[in-house]
C-alpha cells in the first residue's frame, strides 16, 4: 500500500472541487435517502490525522470527529466527497 502524505493529500484540488468536473452531466435532483454499503477509499496518511483532519475542514470538506476501537491500534475519521461517496483517513 503507498502512502501519501499531508502535501500530496492539499494537492489533490479534484478533492475539493470535485462538484465542478462534469457538472452538466450530474444529476440536480437530492436522493431523500443514502444507500448503506461498506464501500469506501482508504487513505493512509503519514501525517498527523488531526492536522489532516483540520486542513479538510479548512476546504469545507464534511468529515466526522477522530475515532478509534477497542483493541485496534490506529486513529480514523470518515468524510465524504462532493459526491456523497465515504473515505477515510
Amino acid at each position: 500500500m503507498t502512502q501519501i502524505g499531508l502535501d500530496t493529500l492539499a494537492g489533490w484540488e479534484w478533492l475539493y472541487r470535485a462538484s465542478q468536473i462534469g457538472d452538466q452531466y450530474l444529476s440536480k435532483m437530492k436522493a431523500e435517502h443514502k444507500f448503506d454499503n461498506n464501500a469506501k477509499i482508504v487513505f493512509e496518511i503519514e501525517d498527523d490525522i488531526h492536522k489532516t483532519r483540520q486542513l479538510l475542514l479548512d476546504k469545507n470538506v464534511p468529515i466526522r470527529e477522530i475515532k478509534t476501537f477497542d483493541n485496534y491500534d490506529y486513529w480514523l475519521c470518515d468524510g465524504e466527497d462532493p459526491e456523497g461517496n465515504v473515505f477515510q483517513l
